[in-house]
């Protein structure tokens, strides 16, 4: 479980990160989720996808995808940076951290 701290808030974002052979179908349930946290999992048979899905508030992982919102952080949606970790941040900082990029 990795854990950052949520720009702004006195938050701390949670993931889950794993790499294996094939897609996963959805990842097992952890001990101890909290709504909005996230599960990463990258397979080598399909390298340029990554699968995501985050812990709902009705106690289940759902498929979510980069840009998604927050459950609980309405100004906040799913970035992955450069170093391919996730981030909660708000649409504003998505718009600068493009406006770099090009």
């Amino acid at each position: 479980r990795m854990e950052h701290k949520i720009r702004g808030l006195d938050q701390i974002m949670h993931w889950f990160d794993s790499r294996g052979c094939e897609p996963l179908l959805v990842p097992l349930p952890y001990e101890s989720l909290e709504c909005g946290d996230l599960y990463i999992h990258q397979s080598f048979s399909t390298p340029n996808t990554r699968q995501i899905w985050i812990w709902s508030a009705q106690g289940s992982w759902e498929a979510a995808q980069e840009n998604q919102g927050h459950p609980l952080l309405p100004m906040h949606r799913l970035w992955f940076g450069t170093t391919g970790e996730p981030r909660w941040v708000t649409q504003k900082t998505i718009s600068t951290y493009k406006g770099r990029l090009k």
